[in-house]
């Protein structure tokens, strides 16, 4: 099943890539621009449209972003797109990794910046050196466009059940904290049908909803990780040397389990804003999920 993406959410996306493709701002190179969140990830919910832009470019500064994060460049590549889409951009605000807005009233958009890396192992051996877990923070965007090659080779089946979960968590979260970001919400769900599927194929949807209510009710116990895109043994130093870990399949660095739940100050930070929230509300609304619903049923 291909990800329900509506004609005018796609012609939003396009105009904002070519936007920033084409110039070069302040003399900032543009090396690539990846889509990634639901959109990017093939797994949006019809009728919340989101994508994260991530703007990689060799003329960001590695060193100067782990001391500083990004705000420079983000301010420089908005006031770009602004210049160039008059009126187009609404809700703007700046959060601590993206700039975010909606553009034309058709599309969420985080906006990202990320220094250029060739290979994912360029990234890792950077942020192994001397950076501070705050620092390595500033980087959480630079794997996205390997986040994005994690999920393309996914199952069609189940994207549309991380479609379902995020239809339910939409529903359940009403401004209440410990709200399961979309990655999180993704990566669990995704181990859950591997688990799944090693019973077969009979009950599919039935045995996933179960094994994501086990990993969730017993998240302190968690130790959920792939090595697709790198081994735990060669990123020691970045890689959690201890449980409850969730760790992102493109970032070694990144604990799920501590990143991926949005606390009370911060319910609209994005899949790479702060995390540490508490997951007793996802414990206390998980028993209600059913990935046997259709988006709509959810609905």
């Amino acid at each position: 099943m291909a990800s329900p993406l509506i004609p005018e959410a796609n012609q939003a996306v396009y105009t904002i890539v070519r936007t920033l493709q084409d110039g070069r701002p302040e003399g900032l190179v543009v090396d690539e621009v990846i889509k990634g969140g639901s959109m990017g990830h093939g797994t949006t919910v019809p009728g919340d449209y989101d994508i994260d832009i991530v703007i990689y470019s060799r003329s960001v500064d590695p060193q100067e972003l782990a001391r500083n994060g990004p705000r420079r460049w983000l301010k420089i590549f908005a006031e770009h797109l602004e210049e160039r889409n008059p009126g187009k951009l609404w809700d703007k605000e700046y959060l601590p990794h993206a700039f975010r807005f909606n553009f034309e009233r058709k599309i969420k958009v985080d906006m990202l910046i990320s220094p250029f890396w060739q290979r994912s192992s360029d990234l890792y051996r950077f942020l192994q050196e001397r950076l501070s877990a705050r620092e390595r923070f500033n980087f959480s965007m630079s794997a996205s466009k390997w986040q994005v090659d994690f999920f393309k080779d996914q199952p069609n089946q189940v994207k549309e059940f991380i479609r379902r979960a995020k239809a339910w968590r939409n529903k359940k979260w009403a401004g209440q904290a410990g709200k399961p970001k979309s990655y999180l919400l993704s990566v669990i769900v995704l181990r859950a049908y591997e688990r799944a599927k090693g019973k077969g194929d009979t009950y599919i949807a039935w045995n996933t909803t179960a094994e994501v209510k086990t990993i969730v009710h017993r998240h302190q116990s968690a130790d959920i990780y792939w090595e697709e895109y790198y081994r735990k043994q060669d990123y020691p130093s970045l890689f959690p040397q201890y449980t409850p870990r969730i760790v992102d399949p493109a970032n070694p660095s990144n604990n799920l389990h501590e990143t991926g739940i949005s606390g009370p100050s911060n319910t609209k930070a994005n899949d790479y804003g702060e995390g540490g929230g508490r997951w007793d509300n996802f414990v206390r609304f998980v028993d209600s999920l059913d990935l046997t619903k259709s988006v709509d049923e959810i609905h």
